[in-house]
């Protein structure tokens, strides 16, 4: 997809030379996937050494609108079985990946990917069986190969290849190095010459140079050769047709002290122009292309196409099916009316909110929303509570410069003009403005304490529509924090589940400890991204972990407790500062968790992370009448799978809703970093660890605090505490600090909520305070 230097005198004998080339490509391929390929067999393809390319050329990719071009994907791993073992787990998975271009807006191209997985196998399972039993085997098996069968993504791109909205390849989550290798798509923006070398940013470094021109069959192909951690890799461009002609990397590393050897090849195999209409009927390409239509910019489907999906036994397209009727309307000649008892509920609410939307009829969705039973029934309320659909229409302009304010545009002026009523009104409904279609998507930050690029990922479910507010689970992983590995154990074990389908899945990566400052500014950075770009249900927030991820649970629930509506910790350790091993004082930052339930869950025999840390939890939040739960397994090691804690843990978060204003709060403080808690802000701290008790009498139209190691303070207050129109007393330290009328302010709650990025937390008068 380069800019055509020269065009090809012969291009259907250029297509029999490149498809004979790809024959001899994946026959070799077959055969040598195995430890003996090296990367250097690439050189018996080449008809002569590298020639020089002009110095200076300036490559971009060049697109056209519906190009579909076939790719043959290949990955081979050995993996490690256990530390103290030689042998290895041998896997080979292929695909038939297809790449359509179906779009372009100013200079945005947009792309759908499917991904068809031909095969997955392990290679070496009959000597396996002789040394290990079938579990562990089985458990192997699942979790390198359980890929979706049809994997899809939509990906915006400019002419040098970057990825501009941010779209992940899940598959890649399997790979340490796949993710860094697929980097390279993305071209230099400098002209390129022999020897060029360049870095490639990624969370580790990738480094590239520019070979040149070689000879290839009929014409010449751009080279570029370079370094990823533990291996190395290579990107070959046709120069005649501008296409990608193959990647491939090959290297090794450690994953928790057990060594993983990987091989990939990713290889052309055909170029052709397709009709929307030939791309729709082509099952290896249409569920894409039927999820990139999801956008409202997008093209229309026809009903045939949607009455297919929705015919199909596919759970995958009847779900994009009934998303593309809620989201773009219902096709004309479509009746979804019998959806509406349909099995899958993520299909039945979507028609419920097609024919909604279609007839303006609110009691469709009632059904929904007033059915205890449905696992969707709190995002049936919030649809018709909170989503932008239904916002007055003469309140539409101001809704969008709000929205501009709030989430960051920095040009957008703020509303000033606006009774403290009707904002308080408009923030029920606030959420930020996008366009993004449900998938997998991965994000960079620059991290403000090491200075390195830090991932972060982001899986939205397939009917993700920005006019609607979706809950969310933040998921910490073990080890050592991967955000890719933790991505996929929430996947595969929660996100699957019909009661987690609309639920937006969350997974940072530590940088170092996840209780460490680095750690730390890296998650605040990432959570208000998060919040800034993504249609959330901020009284709806969830965190959970495992082993290291559990005990950055503990961390976060307890220094974020407002943020939190409920905390799932697995086999961790309370971890509440940034320093361990805590101390008993430090156990008195667990209150924080008054309005927090926690469900911790422990093996009584786990020699890794000893249980004692859980327990001692557990003892001191009952002693404290909060709401916990505590589970420990008989006779279980460090060895306790997300999968066996499902439906514990999608009870719990279902149960559990944020009360965003408390009548009573109770706040530790042992970091000056985390200075809010729900509606009171500790100003300036006289020592570490501050505490503030605090509590609400709506009777007496009062509030009373009790303070330890404060300085100053500030309480903010507003209609749903207190009644702002009668005098309001403040009781500090045992003494009346404020008596007198407070008056709401539109900029006051307007300034709060783009602090906080949370509209339930929005509040419009204050009062600061100086205590004794």
């Amino acid at each position: 997809m380069f800019i055509v230097i020269r065009r090809s005198p012969a291009p259907a004998l250029w297509r029999l030379a490149a498809a004979l080339a790809l024959l001899a490509c994946c026959s070799l391929f077959s055969s040598a996937m195995e430890p003996s390929w090296s990367h250097g067999d690439w050189s018996r393809f080449f008809l002569a050494s590298p020639v020089q390319a002009p110095q200076g050329i300036q490559l971009r990719y060049k697109r056209s609108v519906g190009d579909v071009i076939t790719y043959k994907q290949v990955f081979y791993a050995e993996r490690q079985i256990a530390v103290d073992r030689p042998e290895s787990f041998k896997f080979r998975i292929e695909w038939t990946v297809k790449v359509a271009t179906i779009g372009e807006r100013a200079g945005r191209y947009i792309l759908a990917i499917q991904y068809n997985r031909e095969q997955a196998r392990l290679l070496n399972q009959k000597e396996l069986e002789e040394i290990l039993p079938p579990e562990e085997i089985f458990d192997a098996l699942v979790e390198q190969t359980d890929f979706d069968l049809q994997t899809t993504r939509v990906v915006e791109v400019d002419d040098l290849g970057r990825n501009l909205n941010h779209s992940y390849y899940y598959n890649e989550m399997f790979s340490g190095l796949h993710p860094l290798a697929t980097r390279m798509f993305s071209l230099p923006a400098e002209p390129v010459y022999p020897g060029l070398t360049y870095e490639v940013e990624a969370e580790e470094p990738v480094v590239m140079t520019y070979k040149g021109l070689i000879p290839w069959v009929i014409g010449e192909m751009h080279v570029f050769e370079g370094k990823v951690a533990g291996g190395r890799l290579k990107a070959n461009f046709f120069k005649e047709s501008g296409l990608l002609e193959s990647l491939e990397y090959t290297g090794e590393y450690l994953v928790n002290r057990k060594l993983v050897k990987e091989t990939y090849l990713y290889s052309y195999i055909d170029r052709k122009k397709m009709t929307p209409a030939e791309m729709l009927g082509d099952e290896a390409l249409n569920k894409a292309i039927v999820q990139a239509a999801l956008a409202r910019n997008s093209f229309r489907v026809p009903a045939s196409i949607i009455k297919s999906f929705l015919d199909s036994q596919d759970k995958g397209r009847r779900r994009l099916a009934a998303a593309y009727c809620a989201i773009r309307g219902i096709p004309n000649g479509l009746d979804v009316g019998s959806l509406l008892t349909d099995p899958d509920p993520v299909v039945r609410f979507n028609a419920a909110k097609a024919l909604t939307l279609k007839t303006s009829n609110t009691q469709i969705m009632k059904t929904i929303a007033l059915n205890p039973a449905d696992p969707l029934q709190l995002r049936a309320r919030n649809f018709l509570e909170k989503s932008s659909y239904f916002i007055p229409e003469t309140y539409r302009a101001e809704f969008r410069k709000l929205q501009d304010y709030i989430y960051g545009q920095d040009t957008a002026e703020p509303v000033t003009d606006m009774p403290p009523e009707k904002l308080q009104m408009m923030l029920k409904f606030m959420k930020p403005y996008g366009e993004q279609v449900g998938g997998f998507y991965k994000k960079l930050i620059r991290n403000p304490v090491s200075g390195r690029v830090q991932p972060y990922f982001v899986y939205l479910p397939v009917d993700y529509d920005p006019n609607e507010v979706f809950p969310v689970v933040v998921y910490f992983g073990g080890g050592d924090g991967r955000g890719d590995q933790a991505l996929t154990e929430a996947y595969q074990e929660l996100m699957k589940a019909d009661e987690m389908a609309s639920y937006i899945l969350v997974a940072p990566q530590a940088e170092g400890m996840w209780w460490e400052q680095a750690s730390t500014e890296g998650f605040i950075k990432m959570a208000n991204e998060v919040l800034s770009t993504y249609s959330i249900d901020t009284d709806r927030i969830y965190a959970a972990g495992t082993s290291n991820g559990a005990m950055a649970t503990f961390f976060y629930g307890t220094h974020l407790a407002d943020r939190f509506a409920a905390i799932f910790s697995n086999m961790g350790y309370p971890v509440v500062k940034h320093t361990p091993p805590e101390t008993p004082r430090d156990a008195e930052v667990l209150k924080n968790l008054k309005h927090t339930p926690v469900y911790i869950v422990h093996g009584d025999s786990d020699t890794m992370v000893f249980p004692v840390g859980s327990q001692k939890a557990y003892q001191t939040l009952r002693r404290l009448k909060y709401d916990v739960k505590y589970d420990e397994f008989p006779g279980r090691d460090h060895d306790i799978k997300l999968s066996e804690l499902r439906g514990k843990m999608i009870r719990w978060f279902r149960e559990k809703v944020r009360d965003a204003v408390p009548k009573q709060i109770e706040y530790v403080i042992n970091d000056e970093q985390f200075s809010w808690h729900y509606w009171v802000r500790v100003d300036k701290v006289k020592a570490l660890p501050a505490q503030v008790s605090a509590e609400i009498d709506e009777a007496k139209n009062e509030i009373r605090i009790k303070t330890r190691n404060v300085e100053s303070l500030t309480v903010f207050c507003d209609s749903r505490e207190l009644d702002l129109s009668r005098e309001v007393r403040i009781i500090l330290n045992n003494k009346e600090v404020f008596s007198g009328t407070v008056e709401p302010s539109a900029a006051a709650m307007l300034e709060i909520t783009k602090t906080r990025l949370d509209p339930s937390l929005s509040f419009g008068a204050s009062v600061k305070l100086e205590a004794d």
